[in-house]
């Protein structure tokens, strides 16, 4: 009798993720779009594997409630919170890559309430990668920590990337009356002059690339006016025909990549 007891009560313990993923399609079917966004932003501050499934249907605008795939209206400010709330869910996934692709959705869409979220998912980190990202999301939320050594160390963390959201962050943060500190003000400059210089580099280096790429098209134009008139003396008019060819050999290449190499 015990036995048969205890298998009752391990499998009702199997069904319980089952359940409270029912009760949260339910939840989620029965409100309103406020009460949606604050659903989804308390998904995302406690996070659970057996939610993954559910945010998943959101996300693609279906919702399955008692055996039935509905449709679900949503607006695009619960599209951006299904996005941090399924990043949320990733960070407890196994593989490395989808936690470092969540933390790096993170670091733009996080939220105040998932602060003790991600500190814990921090601590508890093995990949160097990932907590690189994860510590930039946690950068992002402390600068509107009330220890002002909390946000001079997220100022300074910020100042080491070269991301065009890391000097967005910091200008709004030295808006005159947002930050009180004279110690933080001077770090977030500091920073701020470090991120401007990383961006210049990468602007004057894409610059200098996009101009060789248009100057090596424009070569190969004037070489084929010079074969074509120089030589032969007359304007070769096929040139829409040749771009026609290309655009369609660029196509099918495309085609074969998303077929055989997605």
């Amino acid at each position: 009798m015990p036995t048969a007891l205890y298998r009752f009560i391990f499998a009702l313990l199997l069904f319980l993720p089952l359940a409270a993923t029912a009760d949260d399609a339910s939840d989620f079917t029965a409100a309103n779009s406020t009460q949606q966004a604050k659903l989804l932003e308390s998904w995302a501050a406690r996070p659970e594997p057996a939610r993954v499934e559910l945010i998943n249907s959101l996300q693609q605008g279906r919702i399955a409630l008692n055996g039935e795939t509905r449709m679900v209206r949503l607006n695009n400010r619960l599209r951006g919170l299904i996005e941090t709330a399924l990043a949320s869910h990733q960070l407890l996934a196994a593989d490395p890559a989808l936690r470092l692709t969540a933390a790096q959705q993170l670091q733009k869409s996080a939220r105040p309430a998932q602060l003790s979220f991600l500190e814990q998912q921090l601590a508890s980190e093995t990949d160097s990668d990932v907590q690189s990202a994860l510590s930039l999301a946690l950068a992002n939320l402390q600068l509107v920590d009330s220890n002002p050594a909390v946000r001079l160390a997220a100022v300074r963390l910020l100042g080491e990337t070269g991301e065009p959201l890391a000097r967005t962050r910091l200008e709004n943060l030295l808006q005159p009356g947002v930050e009180t500190d004279a110690a933080v003000r001077t770090a977030a400059e500091t920073s701020l002059a470090q991120v401007e210089r990383k961006l210049l580099i990468g602007d004057v280096l894409g610059q200098a690339f996009s101009g060789v790429s248009l100057g090596s098209i424009l070569l190969l134009a004037a070489l084929g006016l010079a074969i074509t008139f120089g030589l032969l003396g007359v304007i070769n008019m096929a040139h829409g025909e040749m771009l026609m060819l290309g655009a369609y050999a660029t196509y099918g290449v495309q085609l074969l990549f998303q077929r055989y190499t997605p």
